[in-house]
């Protein structure tokens, strides 16, 4: 007696099953999950310039893949050179777990924007949605 209901117990399970693979919901989200699962979602960084200046040897470009967080720097104007410099770099932040920006490295471009010209708080507004820099390596990579 004990074995006929342990097949119709399978019989219902199995039933119950199938019932539930073919529900059209399901199988609408599997597809969906299937799609999703088969897409590349690495960044897709856009080509270097090809208006780099050759006669610069210290400088780098670099592009930072980031969501909305900040970048986790902060800039101010040199006193004696002029320049806009790093800093601070904000520990566990972009810049700081990218390993690309130093404390003292000077900002020349982001996004192709010059900096030269501007104040530090309108670079601010530049960099928030930042691409790419244009930096000229500094001597320091102190993390203050």
């Amino acid at each position: 007696m004990s074995e006929r209901k342990q097949e119709s117990e399978d019989a219902e399970s199995s039933v119950f099953c199938w019932l539930l693979l073919s529900d059209y919901q399901l199988q609408a989200l599997l597809s969906v999950h299937d799609t999703v699962a088969q897409k590349n979602y690495d960044p897709v960084l856009p080509p270097m310039p090809d208006d780099i200046d050759e006669e610069e040897d210290s400088v780098k470009i670099i592009r930072l893949v980031k969501n909305r967080e900040p970048l986790g720097a902060t800039i101010k104007r040199d006193e004696h050179s002029g320049a806009i410099v790093v800093a601070r770099i904000m520990r566990g932040g972009a810049a700081d777990r990218s390993g690309l920006i130093h404390v003292g490295d000077e900002l020349r471009e982001v996004n192709g924007i010059p900096v030269d010209d501007k104040k530090p708080e309108e670079i601010i507004h530049i960099l928030v949605n930042n691409k790419h820099f244009k930096i000229n390596s500094g001597e320091s990579d102190d993390y203050t």
